[in-house]
């Protein structure tokens, strides 16, 4: 399976970038069901060194309202994170005409200096608008499995056209998976070919969220009324 660095190292590398850079946008994509959102809770409080009760409480953005998040990041002290949970409410490339889309985006156009960090989770990278992904998103971590992920970094050298090197990245990914089909490869033909990117940065092992932490999430999920009504609009 090759290297797997601990989570300690993945939320150290993220704060060292805090610290030095202005705000990072964070992705987090992946399969339904493979921990998404509980990877996101963890490393978002672990970054602001915060008790993940109050972080679920005052750090994570449940609902499609901009406004609910504007509160509560005007509120993060510098080199503390926020998670949305649903970024297809904030960046999804087929909403992207709504005004509150454009709000958002916008709106973090003028607070790139304020040293903290927002983590956006959404199934797949390729769902997020081409220029928020090219200009905003910093780390793009992919949940392989429940309990394993991988981080890459936008090439800040490679133009605003493709940070991501997403052509011959995906070049990279046949080539390694030796061509195969879907339900043919395993999961170290996968984390060989993602090792091969141009953008890798690592891959690392991530720990489960407590029981009673889940509970307090799926209980704050169900405060917000509507929270996934907007999906029955997304359709191919």
């Amino acid at each position: 399976m090759g290297k797997i660095e601990p989570y300690d190292l993945a939320v150290k590398t993220i704060q060292k970038r805090l610290a030095t850079e202005w705000d990072i946008v964070i992705s987090i994509c992946g399969e339904e069901g493979v921990g998404k959102s509980h990877l996101a809770i963890q490393l978002g409080a672990d970054i602001s060194k915060k008790d993940i009760t109050r972080f679920l409480d005052e750090n994570v953005v449940y609902s499609s309202s901009v406004r609910e998040f504007y509160e509560k990041f005007d509120r993060l002290e510098p080199k503390q994170s926020i998670v949305i949970d649903e970024a297809i409410h904030f960046a999804y490339k087929r909403f992207w005409n709504s005004g509150e889309q454009a709000s958002f985006n916008q709106y973090l156009t003028t607070i790139r200096k304020r040293q903290k960090c927002i983590i956006m989770n959404m199934p797949l990278f390729d769902d997020f608008d081409v220029y928020f992904r090219n200009h905003r998103i910093k780390i793009w971590i992919e949940v392989i499995r429940r309990g394993v992920a991988v981080m890459f970094a936008a090439d800040k050298f490679a133009g605003t056209d493709d940070p991501w090197n997403l052509h011959f990245n995906r070049k990279q990914f046949r080539k390694f998976t030796n061509y195969k089909r879907v339900g043919d490869r395993l999961i170290d033909d996968e984390l060989n070919a993602y090792r091969r990117y141009a953008n890798y940065l690592m891959t690392f092992q991530f720990p489960p969220l407590a029981e009673d932490m889940k509970e307090k999430y799926l209980m704050n999920c169900a405060e917000i009324p509507g929270k996934y009504a907007r999906l029955e609009y997304i359709s191919d």
